[in-house]
């Protein structure tokens, strides 16, 4: 099965597995942003600094992905700079370790899995993994600094919101790798199929061929005698354009010479 984002990335698309990652991130981050969390928010009544900056992150998630889209630059550590910093200042206007921050860490490390290589990624990964303990850490001597749910019906409201979104971001970047695996394993399947035929057709005038002493005609493998021309064209790319030779020329055109 080739997992594809038709919508996002057309079926001719070039793109790299992390220029299509930086582009699903944004657009998802961006739209839930504007279009579920800061509703949510609001309808639940959680602080208004978290809807004010939420809102500004989100702008910056669809700007980044206008110029990923129509000037073709991709701010990968720009990326990662603003997705941690948006993730640090959900985490204390939103529950702490109580809300749906510590999810969306999850599909942060996906991310610098995916778009990174090298040195890059596991620093990447331990300065992320650091972040996370340092804001349990944080939570625990200073509690103060978190703005709690106020009712646990609204926590799960939160949660139920936001939960489901961490897990679609996380499903869609998976299929997004595992479609350009495909594509990349399809691409290789019809070149060795393309590769394998290229050598069938030179193994076939390879070895003895059974060949008439006087007529010089083929005998084929079911038996049956084809001109020697003619088995050559069938077998090869190559193909005849007949002639007389000077020694034969005087046998077959005689006085018309």
């Amino acid at each position: 099965m080739r997992y594809k984002m038709e919508i996002l990335f057309p079926p001719d698309s070039e793109l790299e597995v992390r220029q299509r990652i930086m582009q699903l991130l944004c657009l998802i981050a961006g739209f839930f942003i504007l279009a579920v969390f800061i509703p949510a928010n609001l309808l639940q009544h959680l602080p208004w600094l978290l809807s004010a900056g939420l809102f500004l992150f989100g702008l910056i998630f669809l700007g980044m992905l206008l110029l990923a889209r129509w000037r073709d630059i991709y701010l990968y550590k720009s990326l990662s700079l603003l997705l941690l910093v948006s993730l640090n200042f959900s985490w204390f206007f939103n529950g702490g370790s109580q809300g749906p921050t510590s999810l969306i860490f999850f599909s942060a490390a996906i991310l610098f899995t995916v778009i990174f290589q090298g040195a890059l990624r596991w620093s990447l990964l331990a300065v992320l993994v650091s972040n996370v303990l340092a804001l349990y850490y944080a939570e625990l001597i200073f509690p103060g600094h978190i703005a709690p749910y106020a009712t646990p019906t609204v926590r799960l409201q939160d949660l139920t919101v936001s939960v489901p979104c961490s897990i679609l971001i996380c499903v869609l970047m998976m299929m997004t790798v595992l479609g350009a695996y495909d594509a990349a394993h399809l691409r290789l399947a019809q070149a060795n199929a393309q590769l394998e035929a290229t050598m069938a057709e030179m193994r076939v005038l390879e070895g003895m061929l059974p060949i008439c002493a006087a007529c010089k005609k083929i005998r084929t493998q079911d038996g049956q005698w084809t001109m020697l021309e003619v088995y050559i064209e069938q077998h090869s790319h190559a193909s005849f354009t007949h002639g007389l030779c000077p020694k034969c020329l005087p046998l077959y055109m005689g006085d018309h010479i």
